[in-house]
């Protein structure tokens, strides 16, 4: 997950590599899914592409956890994510990230949204989830830790 600390305004020319990595930090994040067609299992919805598109591709907002604008020296393919519900570990795994390197769809976002909107200062980047899903039980607290990142967790009230 990425966010963006300056803004990149529309602009004809292209953003460089650089130009983007200087405006984002990167920040330890949950993202939960949440979907308005009737299902019990999210993996219903699997080879449904374009329902999810539509759908927002199921997601249901973000918990953001402290940025670090120094993220540069984050090894990304090699990143290891411990995931918690309730203190009990429900995933352990390093690397795994479907692109390797999840800056690589910020810069690209970035040239995307420059013919458009641009981006502004404070929007969150999602880039794919670097780990497996979980199904949160109700009022469990759900933890990540992002060795040499950050944690964050979330109390699911439902």
């Amino acid at each position: 997950m990425f966010r963006a600390r300056t803004d990149l305004p529309p602009r004809e020319q292209p953003y460089t590599y650089e130009e983007v990595a200087q405006a984002v930090e990167a920040a330890p994040a949950i993202e939960f899914l949440a979907t308005r067609f009737d299902v019990d299992d999210l993996d219903e919805l699997a080879g449904r592409t374009f329902e999810r598109y539509a759908d927002n591709t199921l997601s249901g907002g973000f918990v953001v956890g402290d940025p670090r604008p120094d993220w540069r020296s984050i090894d990304f393919s090699g990143l290891r994510i411990v995931s918690e519900q309730g203190g009990e570990t429900v995933g352990d795994i390093r690397g795994g990230h479907p692109v390797v390197d999840p800056f690589i769809l910020v810069f690209v976002g970035a040239n995307t949204a420059r013919k458009r909107h641009g981006i502004r200062a404070g929007q969150v980047l999602a880039t794919l989830s670097p780990s497996a899903l979980l199904t949160a039980e109700p009022q469990a607290t759900i933890s990540a830790r992002f060795e040499g990142l950050g944690d964050v967790s979330a109390t699911f009230d439902y």
